[in-house]
């Protein structure tokens, strides 16, 4: 059986850091003075770190690329028992005739959905609070609505999708101006793909810590311990447990918008999203993380839901990503060594030995492998001289690599993912 191995390669120090000297290092060469790409300082190192180099010193946690599994439930009718026929020995014994008739048993299936998130990005640490709204937006929604507690530290909520859009774009354009923001990065909602992969933090239980339900107390606030507590208001940020990321209130206080538009099924794959289109404009935008006013299965990883876009109500908040724009130039790949630490826990070296009129010249000398490959349209197929097989694909400043290990039932199923970084 063979194995998958993806890397992804981040293209650090590209095309602005170049100059004259350092041609036969990079692509994407320079003349003028060196001057550091500002979208690099924005490259997260591990996952958990914290930022907060913002106008509203707004806590933001790196969230690196990798593969999370998702969920797909079927609700499957399975068809009624048929009744058996038997004597009627006992004059007060019911007809079967008059038995009301037997329903279809419904029950749930789950299908594992694959996603492979190719780019990492920040996420807040916690829901954006009252106070980091009314800096930003100069408004209280939640001024005299039931149900709710005012206060800096308490989730901004009656906040509809569009509001939410539209914080995330003010947030950004204000960033920018004062200089903190590369034109390469962005405020937006996550995706649902990289809000879950954010709430499970690599885990694969029904909550970030663990299948045991009797712990959720622990980490949120849901039915049990506010509804049911007369507690019936979002609360405060960060008064449980964290995630193993360090993400506060992942599971209940409010559900988050994502970016996407609401479908029963997931799409899956490479990045993700279900865009919104002229037939979608008014659909349902996804929900995802349960609320203080719900049960501890709206509160699971997996568990998802939708609102119309244009609803803002007590159990409704959301938290900010800031992650690549969409404008960000095509990936340059620089020679030079790259390590690459593997989630198995083996660390190897890829020495990129070449780049010139589209070739890549690349040697892992753990393996004393070696090959080209011919990069057109952003993607490319590189074969090593023992057989294996690469696929390179670019994605906005960096490379994602696939290989391919020639063997039974190749290509393999189950990938080991690895992020690679440029050796001094």
């Amino acid at each position: 059986m063979k194995l998958t191995v993806m890397l992804i390669c981040f293209a650090a120090a590209v095309g602005l850091l170049a100059t004259a000297e350092s041609k036969s290092d990079e692509l994407g060469k320079d003349t003028a003075s060196p001057k550091p790409d500002a979208s690099d300082k924005f490259i997260g190192k591990e996952a958990g770190e914290v930022r907060d180099d913002n106008g509203l010193k707004m806590k933001l946690v790196w969230c690196p690329p990798g593969v999370v599994t998702m969920e797909n439930v079927d609700v499957i009718a399975e068809p009624a028992a048929k009744k058996q026929d038997k004597p009627n020995n006992d004059d007060d014994e019911v007809d079967p005739k008059d038995e009301p008739a037997s329903k279809p048993r419904l029950t749930k299936r789950i299908a594992p959905v694959k996603v492979f998130l190719t780019q990492g990005y920040w996420l807040g640490k916690y829901e954006v609070t009252q106070s980091e709204w009314k800096q930003v937006m100069n408004s209280e929604p939640w001024n005299g609505q039931d149900c709710t507690k005012e206060g800096a530290d308490y989730p901004a909520t009656f906040v509809s999708w569009d509001d939410a859009v539209d914080f995330c774009r003010k947030l950004t354009e204000q960033e920018r101006q004062a200089g903190r923001l590369s034109n390469d990065w962005e405020y937006t909602l996550p995706t649902e793909a990289q809000w879950e992969r954010a709430c499970r933090a690599r885990t694969e239980t029904k909550f970030s810590f663990g299948d045991d339900e009797s712990k959720l107390g622990d980490y949120a606030w849901f039915e049990e311990n506010a509804l049911n507590a007369g507690e019936q208001y979002a609360h405060r940020m960060g008064q449980k447990k964290a995630n193993p990321w360090g993400l506060w209130d992942m599971h209940g206080n409010v559900w988050e918008w994502c970016r996407d538009v609401y479908t029963e099924k997931l799409p899956g794959g490479r990045d993700p999203e279900v865009k919104s289109d002229e037939k979608t404009k008014g659909s349902s935008r996804v929900i995802r993380g349960g609320s203080w006013l719900h049960g501890a299965p709206s509160c699971r990883s997996g568990s998802r839901s939708g609102s119309q876009p244009d609803v803002g109500v007590n159990v409704l908040g959301f938290r900010p990503a800031l992650a690549g724009a969409d404008n960000s130039p095509e990936a340059a790949l620089p020679v030079g060594k790259w390590k690459v630490e593997f989630t198995n826990g083996v660390t190897e070296v890829c020495d990129i030995l070449d780049f010139d009129g589209g070739q890549v010249t690349v040697d892992e000398p753990r393996r004393t492998s070696r090959g080209t490959v011919v990069v057109k349209h952003g993607s490319a197929v590189m074969t090593f001289h023992d057989d294996r097989v690469e696929r390179w694909t670019a994605v906005g400043k960096r490379f994602v690599v696939e290989h391919w290990f020639p063997g039974s039932g190749f290509p393999a199923a189950t990938p080991v993912l690895g992020i690679a970084e440029r050796t001094p």
